[in-house]
């Protein structure tokens, strides 16, 4: 009786950590509906390759392959989802909730391998509660599986260079293709920033050089085969839009989006890492005198990989001229690192017993902040703005208006939920001289818009004619949803009466 309640007392950390991680990464993961864009594109994309077998090509529909990203995402949700009719917000966010799981594993043996167990677990503990990371990790987007294939090309890597281990090689390599794979560019000059972080601080010699090297080399050869027959399969337009539009023109701000100054990661982050940059000042501290020590062992600043890396995916990123809070993900598991070589130092060094507890009260302060914060948004303040955002009912409904054989046609307007659940072919335009070319005059034609594009056209664009047939807002309440739409039923002309 006594063994076993000792080993109960042994495994009540890991108890209770697997209870943390299942109320903030998984419990009620697939209850809001598809807010985000990317995630209805996901999982339009996932129900293509499930339903036609378009694992090479993926889009929105059969006819519209998605040349926007890479399709590494849209395969893991085909997984998870396995069936077309299975493919739902819990299996769209699978793979960011594996991208979050697979940053906290890999943290723990960075953390392992560069100090120690504790240190590791501290890591962890911080990374596993940051309110955006947490969040992040319930939102189908892209940006949280590179964050984890990055993390464990950086384990790899650090752990290559220290035994040179060909499976250790071999493994950085795939992580590699994964983050080529799900981002293009970036993906690779993320993983080539780890590799410069741990060539400069941990190995120096021309072997750890030309071993990271060729990780790199092969994880681009691996990837390239996708990338040239979508460039083929599209008459050059995936390389048109995806390199120079979604990348080129992002990189240098002389496309269409929006610009960003270069100080926006840094006060991002002091959002974002909530609630642990309450405690920046006393890293500050703790960073400053690190640096000054002249003692460099493997624990000090000066030779830790992560803090290098911290510094170069923020400079790198900065000097980008489109700039969103998701793509600093793979910089928080540095970040997460260091404060826990800061607590750790607090809990090690110091003599004054309240220090000591320092660590402790510290971490329950940010466990109880972030658990908080997810209280609320999990019952209450989703629960308040699902009303305004969910878009399956109005597709019930209309799909019972549209007849099996009629188009669909989304115009001035891309409703990525909406198309998702009404599960149909359909096309995207926003000239209405394309919008003539769909026009029939033995059938209707169904268009979806904004009310403003009605305010424009009350009859109807150029060419075409069109009248009212519903709308998402709702009659009873006049309650606003997040994106106002309006259904028309359109025709070549005005005789249709």
């Amino acid at each position: 009786m006594r063994v076993a309640r000792e080993k109960f007392v042994q495994g009540m950390p890991f108890i209770m950590a697997a209870l943390v991680f299942w109320f903030l990464f998984i419990n009620r993961l697939g209850d809001r509906d598809l807010w985000s864009s990317h995630e209805a594109r996901s999982g339009m994309n996932a129900r293509t390759i499930l339903d036609g077998g378009i694992w090479w090509l993926p889009g929105r529909t059969n006819d519209l392959p998605d040349v926007q990203k890479p399709p590494f995402y849209y395969w893991m949700v085909a997984l998870f989802s396995g069936e077309s009719s299975k493919v739902d917000p819990l299996t769209i966010r699978y793979p960011s909730t594996l991208g979050a799981m697979v940053c906290i594993l890999s943290l723990f043996f960075i953390g392992q391998i560069l100090a120690n167990a504790r240190t590791g677990f501290l890591a962890v503990m911080v990374l596993a509660t940051s309110v955006h990371f947490v969040w992040s990790s319930r939102i189908g987007r892209i940006d949280m599986p590179l964050a984890g294939a990055v993390t464990a090309y950086f384990l790899f890597s650090l752990r290559y260079i220290i035994s040179f281990k060909t499976l250790d090689l071999i493994l950085a390599s795939l992580m590699v293709t994964f983050s080529i794979l799900l981002k293009g560019p970036v993906g690779i000059i993320l993983c080539g920033l780890c590799a410069i972080a741990l060539l400069i601080t941990r190995s120096r010699s021309l072997s750890g050089f030309w071993g990271l090297g060729l990780t790199g080399l092969l994880g681009l050869l691996w990837a390239i085969p996708w990338f040239w027959a979508a460039h083929l399969a599209t008459d050059g337009e995936f390389s048109r839009l995806f390199f120079i539009e979604h990348n080129f023109d992002r990189g240098l701000g002389s496309g269409r989006l929006r610009t960003h100054p270069i100080w926006f990661y840094p006060v991002q982050f002091l959002w974002d890492f909530q609630p642990w940059t309450s405690f920046l000042p006393l890293l500050c501290i703790f960073i400053w005198v690190k640096l000054k020590n002249k003692n460099n062992t493997i624990n000090k600043l000066k030779t830790n990989p992560l803090f290098l890396l911290f510094l170069l995916i923020i400079l790198f990123l900065s000097l980008s001229s489109f700039k969103r809070s998701d793509y600093l993900l793979p910089a928080y598991p540095a970040a997460a690192f260091l404060f826990a070589l800061m607590f750790a130092f607090i809990e090690n060094k110091t003599k004054n017993s309240s220090w000591k507890s320092f660590t402790f009260v510290s971490l329950c302060i940010g466990f109880t902040t972030t658990f908080s914060v997810f209280c609320w948004l999990l019952y209450v303040d989703i629960p308040h703005k699902e009303p305004t955002r969910i878009a399956r009912d109005w597709a019930r409904l209309t799909n019972n208006l549209i007849g099996a054989d009629e188009g669909i046609v989304f115009f001035a307007e891309e409703a990525h939920s909406l198309a998702f659940h009404l599960n149909r072919e359909h096309e995207v335009t926003g000239s209405p001289q394309e919008l003539c070319k769909y026009l029939k005059h033995d059938k209707p034609l169904w268009v979806f818009t904004n009310p403003e594009v009605v305010e424009l056209w009350p009859s109807g664009p150029p060419g075409a004619a069109w009248e009212p047939v519903s709308s998402n807002i709702d009659p009873k309440d006049g309650r606003m949803p997040h994106k106002p739409l309006v259904l028309l039923k359109a025709f070549p002309d005005s005789k249709h009466r």
